[in-house]
Formats: structure tokens, C-alpha cells, sequence
């Protein structure tokens, strides 16, 4: 009797440690890892599945005790064994440190699917464009794009498809996409020049001050193209740098990174010569929060958004900006286009094509290039022919439909390379029930060409009255009301 009452009181202190620690000592930092939400207490109370077990994991997580496991777990694989291999971070050469999900899991691109992603915000982007706005796309490489000898030679297996999947990607970019800002072109370069000089950290996910600097400049180089801007130039001394990755180890390791002369960071700022009003919008990744005090200094009206906080907000911001500056981390590219931030129906992207209908009251000269015919799926697309467009003049489509319903538009627009209609490569539009016209202006190279129109596959097919095709004057379109 007395050994099962012995058992009942160690299985109830293993249950209860936890939270006695969490009580008297407090709840730990979540170290690179948002802490699990505890279960709502009605729930648990009426013991709905796994609300107990959540509990735990809850508790634990904040628990001084985690924090020490931790610790100790990260100090024997990075100290002693010399290799660490978690969910999020894997060793590499020489005790440097990568953020695993840059690996996709081993996976090899699907190419077909990146193509067709690609082309889909290359059009939005080109269609923010034609609407006025001064828009560039940046990419911010992984660690492993510009440093891959520090890749653990001994455990391919984890990085396997990495190499083919920068070459794949960046193939893919220069073909669809040959205006994105790749930061990976001037941090390569740099890298050759001064071999000597990191552009990231060991122990950090992020580029260091230094390769920061560098694609900053590749950046202005191409808002502002008529201004000089000289390189940045380490002073010869060091500042201490705590890196993300090792605080999810809770390790302490320490980094020197040299610090940049400020007198040339701080000329940065007298390149914008933007008028009064002029308004920048950049929605970012992490990499480009670390430039927020130099961006604010050379745009000093900007408004940032960063993606996973704010991407919500972006509509109206998006609506009214003169220039927008979209920067994305490369490992997150795809998956943005595809299912989050860089979406067709996010606030950002669907505030773009809105722009379009808005610049669109601009238009004029419309003819007619066709009616009595019916909007239905993509087996049946309305073909339409556009008459090449005189200089310094964008075409206009505008459609009249006999019965609108709520339906979802797509309007599938011709390579500017050969003409072809490729998966993709065009944009999305939701059609309203009390919206009898639509109108949108388009790019410059759809002219002389053709487009093509089609419903999603679940909607009802619609009778177009009319279909016309116009054309703006840049100069008009700068001007029109947002």
C-alpha cells in the first residue's frame, strides 16, 4: 500500500513541478519559438480531447525547466558532439548554424508550379505598373545561396536539391521576372571582391551589417538610377552581435561584426528627391527590418508593413502609394505567392488590380472588339484582339455585362516574349452581382496582341453586352483619382 501511495506522489509531482516552477520563477522568453496557447479553460474543464495535453505542453514551454533542457541540449551538440540537428536549426562547416526550413525538407522545386507562381506576380506586378505605381520586387537570399561551402559536406542529405533549387529558381526569375531585384546578385559579387568581409552571420539566419549595406545599395541603385552612391566602408572596428540561431539554442555565442562608417550611411538619405507627398509603401520580410532606420532615412515618409504582422493593413496603404517596395526572403518566395502574402486575394495584391479599375476611369477612345458573347470556364475562353497602341499610351479593356453575377474573372494576358498563353500568367478579378461595367488598363506589351477571358470552373456562364478596348496616357493616369 505504502509503494502505490509512493507512486501516486511522484506521478503527482511530475505534474505538478512544472507548474510550481512556472509560478515561482515566471514564464521564460520564447527563444526564437512562439509559446503554445493554453487551452480555454471551460474546454479543459469538460475534458475535451487533447485540451490536457495542450495544457501541458503550454506549461512546460514556459517552464524554466524547457529553458534548461534546452540549454543543456544545445551546449553537449554545438560544444561537445559538434553537430546540432533540430527541427529548425542544423550544423555546417566550422560551427556555423542554418535555419533548416531553407532546406525545404530536402524537397526538389516543382517547376511547373514555380513557373506558373512566378508568372502569376509578374503580371500583378506589371499591372501596378500600368496603374501608376512605382513598384520593385526584391529578393533577400538565404544564408546558404551566397555561402554553400559552409554547407556540412558530411550530411548532404539534409541540403539535398538545394544547389538545383537556387539554380531553378533564379532561371525561372530571369525568365519571368528578369526587373526582380535579386540581392543575391550584388552579395555574390561582393563576396568575390572581399572574401574577407561577412555578409552574414554564423550563428544567424540574417545578412550582417555589412551585406546588409550592399543590398541596400543595389536597392537604391534602382529607385534612384540617375544618382551616385558610394559604397559603404568599414571603420576597422567591431561590435557584438547575439544571433538568432543560437538564441534558440540558448547558447551564448557571441558575434564581432564590423561596424560601417556613418557619415556615408547618413549621405544615404540625400538621394530622395521625391516631391511633396510622394508616397512609399514597403511591405517586407525580417531581412529588411534590420534597414528600417536607413530606409526611413532616405524615404521619411515611407509607411512599412511587415508581412507577418501587418500584411492585413496593407489594402489602402497600397491603394494610395506612389511607390511600393515588395521584399520577400527567398526561402518564403513561393510559398507567399502561392497560398499567403503575395496572393492574388490578399489586401496588397488585390488593392494593385483595383488601382488598374480606378486608372482606368482615365481611358478613352474605346471601340468595340466584340459582344453577344459568353464569359464561361477555362475549356471556353473569350479571345480578344488588341490594336497596337500609339507611344506613351497603355490599352484599356472595359466589359459590359448583360447580367452580372458574383463570379471570379480571370483575364489571361500574352508572354511579352513570344506571345504565347502560359499557366499563370495573368490576373484575377472578382466580379460583383451589382456591377454591371468593368474596366482595367493594361501593360504596355499586351497591345498589338491579344488577351484572353474565362470564369472559374464553378460559375455560371455570363453575357457580355459589350466588350471595348481604349487606351490611357501615362500622364493621365498619374493624375487620376484614387
Amino acid at each position: 500500500m505504502r509503494i502505490a501511495h509512493l507512486k501516486i506522489a511522484l506521478f503527482v509531482l511530475v505534474l505538478v513541478a512544472p507548474v510550481a516552477v512556472l509560478l515561482l520563477y515566471g514564464a521564460v522568453e520564447s527563444y526564437g519559438r512562439e509559446h503554445p496557447e493554453f487551452p480555454a479553460i471551460d474546454k479543459m474543464l469538460r475534458g475535451k480531447k487533447g485540451r490536457m495535453d495542450q495544457f501541458g505542453d503550454a506549461v512546460l514551454q514556459r517552464s524554466e525547466l524547457t529553458k534548461l533542457a534546452i540549454e543543456f541540449r544545445g551546449w553537449v551538440a554545438y560544444r561537445l558532439v559538434g553537430f546540432v540537428d533540430t527541427t529548425q536549426i542544423v550544423s555546417g562547416e566550422d560551427g556555423w548554424l542554418f535555419y533548416r526550413p531553407e532546406f525545404t525538407d530536402a524537397r526538389c522545386i516543382d517547376e511547373a508550379s514555380a513557373a506558373a507562381a512566378l508568372r502569376r506576380l509578374a503580371v500583378l506586378v506589371d499591372m501596378g505598373r500600368a496603374a501608376g505605381i512605382d513598384l520593385f520586387v526584391s529578393i533577400a537570399p538565404d544564408k546558404s545561396t551566397i555561402y554553400p561551402e559552409m554547407l556540412n559536406q558530411r550530411m548532404r542529405g539534409y541540403w539535398r536539391c538545394r544547389e538545383q533549387n537556387i539554380a531553378t529558381l533564379r532561371r525561372l526569375m530571369k525568365r519571368w521576372m528578369p526587373e526582380m531585384i535579386d540581392h543575391a546578385e550584388a552579395l555574390r559579387a561582393e563576396k568575390a571582391a572581399h572574401p574577407e568581409r561577412p555578409l552574414y552571420y554564423f550563428g544567424d539566419t540574417h545578412w550582417s551589417p555589412y551585406g546588409a549595406a550592399i543590398a541596400l545599395r543595389q536597392l537604391l541603385v534602382a529607385v534612384f538610377p540617375d544618382r551616385p552612391i558610394a559604397a559603404p566602408q568599414p571603420t576597422g572596428e567591431t561590435r557584438g552581435h547575439r544571433a538568432d540561431l543560437s538564441k534558440m539554442l540558448l547558447l551564448a555565442l557571441e558575434e564581432q561584426v564590423a561596424t560601417l562608417d556613418p557619415a556615408i550611411e547618413n549621405d544615404l538619405a540625400t538621394l530622395n528627391r521625391d516631391p511633396d507627398g510622394y508616397r512609399t509603401v514597403i511591405a517586407h520580410d525580417s531581412f529588411y527590418a534590420m534597414l528600417m532606420p536607413q530606409l526611413r532615412a532616405v524615404f521619411p515618409d515611407v509607411r512599412t508593413f511587415h508581412f507577418v504582422q501587418d500584411s492585413g493593413e496593407l489594402g489602402p496603404p497600397t491603394l494610395s502609394a506612389n511607390r511600393l517596395i515588395i521584399n520577400v526572403l527567398e526561402q518564403t518566395l513561393l510559398p507567399r505567392i502561392l497560398d499567403s502574402h503575395l496572393n492574388w486575394n490578399t489586401p496588397m495584391m488585390m488593392a494593385i488590380i483595383k488601382r488598374s479599375t480606378i486608372a482606368a476611369k482615365a481611358c478613352r477612345n474605346f471601340t468595340a472588339a466584340g459582344a453577344g458573347s459568353r464569359l464561361g470556364g477555362e475549356d471556353s475562353p473569350v479571345s480578344i484582339d488588341l490594336p497596337a497602341a500609339q507611344p506613351a499610351r497603355l490599352p484599356c479593356l472595359r466589359l459590359t455585362l448583360a447580367k452580372p453575377v458574383a463570379s471570379l474573372l480571370e483575364v489571361m494576358l500574352p508572354d511579352p516574349q513570344d506571345g504565347a498563353f502560359e499557366p499563370g500568367h495573368g490576373f484575377l478579378y472578382r466580379l460583383a452581382a451589382d456591377k454591371r461595367v468593368v474596366s482595367f488598363v493594361l501593360p504596355a506589351y499586351v497591345a498589338g496582341g491579344g488577351i484572353r477571358l474565362a470564369l472559374s470552373a464553378a460559375a455560371r456562364p455570363i453575357a457580355l453586352q459589350a466588350i471595348e478596348i481604349g487606351d490611357v496616357d501615362w500622364a493621365d493616369i498619374e493624375t487620376a483619382d484614387r
